[in-house]
């Protein structure tokens, strides 16, 4: 029966993660693919594998096949992230714009628009408004059910914020508790 493969396929991909086992993940999600090209959870365990494998190139190829498969504001999301790890930060940009335009509430689309804006001119006072117009509706639109990491990554990125546009005590505080409740806290420290 092709749901229930599908769902033991998927549930092993989910273990198989939590252990850390980036290449068995890959294995499962892309036998949930072949069954089901339309099937996002796989898609999404699919690019989290390749991207935890460090291996940006394929992910970038098969995200782009996403994207064609399933044309959202999440996966265009997804296609910016995979973009921004292989260097195109421009294209990146134009992706997540993309998204907007198809949602302009999704929150990964907001908070990848603030971070690549950052990132091009961080302490530029308009790109800064810019970006806190983003974090702002990301903030706005996050809910609970889209589980704490969100969260995390939008403290983060507001904790960024606050460092470039003249807050640095608020910044080192968030960054510093974000550390403490972290289990990799390198991200944070380099903030630091």
């Amino acid at each position: 029966n092709g749901e229930t493969a599908i769902f033991c396929h998927t549930m092993a991909g989910t273990l198989c993660a939590s252990f850390q086992d980036y290449v068995a993940v890959e294995k499962h999600a892309r036998k949930v693919i072949q069954l089901d090209r339309k099937n996002q959870i796989a898609w999404e365990q699919f690019e989290h594998a390749l991207y935890n494998q460090e291996r940006y190139a394929d992910m970038l190829k098969e995200v782009e096949a996403l994207t064609k498969e399933l044309p959202t504001a999440r996966n265009c999301y997804v296609l910016a992230k995979a973009l921004a790890k292989n260097q195109r930060n421009d294209i990146a940009e134009t992706t997540c714009l993309a998204g907007l335009k198809l949602d302009p509430n999704e929150v990964h689309c907001n908070l990848g628009m603030a971070a690549l804006l950052m990132m091009r001119n961080g302490d530029e006072a308009k790109t800064l408004e810019v970006a806190r117009n983003f974090l702002n509706t990301a903030r706005r639109e996050c809910r609970p059910e889209a589980g704490p990491t969100l969260f995390i990554e939008l403290e983060y990125l507001t904790a960024i914020y606050q460092a470039l546009s003249g807050e640095p005590s608020f910044a080192r505080l968030t960054l510093e508790r974000l550390r403490i409740d972290n289990p990799d806290p390198s991200r944070y420290d380099k903030a630091l």
